[in-house]
């Protein structure tokens, strides 16, 4: 068993939810059984009373668990579709890479397409780097991202260091804000359906012509600058994806920051 460990970059708490899963679905955990305390998650496995709290809570978001006030926290049932990924919220996407495998397909230096072009804000035709990563679960593919960096970070992103980086599971913008130095502000992300192109399905192994989730991304430094953009395909026949919404008077309850007026959280 992999405890948590601070030597990664994803949250200690996300680790914990994710081993408390794993052992809700092999069954070490069945539907009814009761959890072990907050306090007792603490000792198991070194952690503060914090960090198992904010465990339990994505859990309990996710729809494994329901805790019920004087009696503890107790598994149950859900439906056999399942997601190895999510995009809901910066911290899905980072447990997406901490979930599944990343293999880089194809590198180099390509002629930027109109819409990448736009989301640097360059007006001329320009070279830029660019890479095309698959992920996988259990060896299936279920997604196919192309990703483009700003030509002001060719040389950095071209180097044995950013390649080592990115190997070792990270996000390939972490890779970026490592390499520059470059805090990770925010990314802007639109969704759109399309169609299996010849290309697209032979790189996920799937039928050209079937349904696929389109995911574009503009990737934000604290300052604002674009460091990476990305369109990524998903397989549509690998998930469930559901929002919890809430009102905005709880949200700002939750989370008094002007920027979140409605909290989205992954279940799968």
């Amino acid at each position: 068993m992999n405890l948590p460990s601070k030597s990664t970059f994803v949250p200690l708490y996300y680790q914990l939810a994710n081993l408390l899963e794993q052992r809700i679905n092999s069954g070490e955990y069945p539907p009814a059984t009761r959890l072990p305390t907050e306090a007792q998650l603490s000792t198991e496995f070194g952690v503060s009373i914090i960090t198992a709290r904010n465990a339990m809570k994505i859990l309990t978001d996710k729809g494994r668990i329901q805790r019920f006030a004087g009696r503890g926290s107790f598994v149950i049932e859900r439906s056999p579709v399942r997601s190895p990924w999510g995009f809901g919220s910066i911290d899905d996407i980072v447990m997406t890479t901490a979930n599944s495998e990343l293999a880089t397909l194809s590198t180099g230096i390509v002629e930027a397409p109109g819409w990448v072009l736009k989301s640097f804000k360059l007006s001329a035709p320009t070279s830029v780097h660019w890479m095309r990563n698959v992920r996988s679960v259990d060896g299936k593919r279920f997604m196919v991202s192309d990703v483009y960096h700003h030509p002001n970070l060719t040389q950095i992103v071209r180097g044995a260091k950013f390649r080592k980086l990115v190997k070792q599971k990270k996000l390939v913008v972490m890779a970026v804000c490592e390499m520059t130095g470059a805090s990770l502000g925010e990314i802007k992300q639109s969704l759109s359906a399309a169609i299996a192109s010849s290309d697209i399905a032979a790189t996920l192994l799937i039928k050209r012509g079937l349904p696929l989730l389109v995911v574009e991304r503009i990737f934000l430094s604290v300052d604002g600058d674009v460091l990476q953009v990305g369109r990524t395909h998903y397989r549509v026949d690998q998930y469930q994806y559901n929002l919890n919404l809430r009102p905005m008077e709880e949200a700002t309850r939750v989370d008094p920051s002007p920027r979140r007026k409605l909290i989205t959280k992954n279940r799968t």
